[in-house]
């Protein structure tokens, strides 16, 4: 049989933060359900459990890809800006030769 726990059941039973939780329901990674104003979420079955140590692994792993991609994107943003850079170069010289 399937239980259900409030938010701050949830947080206390996984030592994960009730913003963290919210975040999950917003982004319907987590299943839940609303009765009568308020959330609650699937108990987790006991394989499900997680320590904090894992959690907290798990969450600097996603960090550290986080800002590998970041990193990316500012290498690309800086790239792309330097196209700009080529390309207004060469419109002007373009437009030399024809004004």
């Amino acid at each position: 049989m399937t239980s259900w726990l409030t938010l701050q059941e949830y947080s206390s039973k996984l030592g994960v933060s009730i913003s963290t939780l919210r975040r999950k329901i917003k982004g319907r990674d987590i299943e839940y359900t609303f009765k009568n104003g308020r959330y609650f979420l699937k108990a987790p079955a006991k394989e499900e459990s997680y320590s904090m140590k894992e959690i907290k692994e798990y969450y600097q792993k996603l960090l550290n890809k986080k800002e590998e991609d970041i990193r990316k994107l500012q290498e690309d943003r800086e790239d792309l800006l330097h196209l700009v850079e080529c390309l207004e170069r060469q419109k002007a010289k373009l437009l030399e030769h024809f004004i």
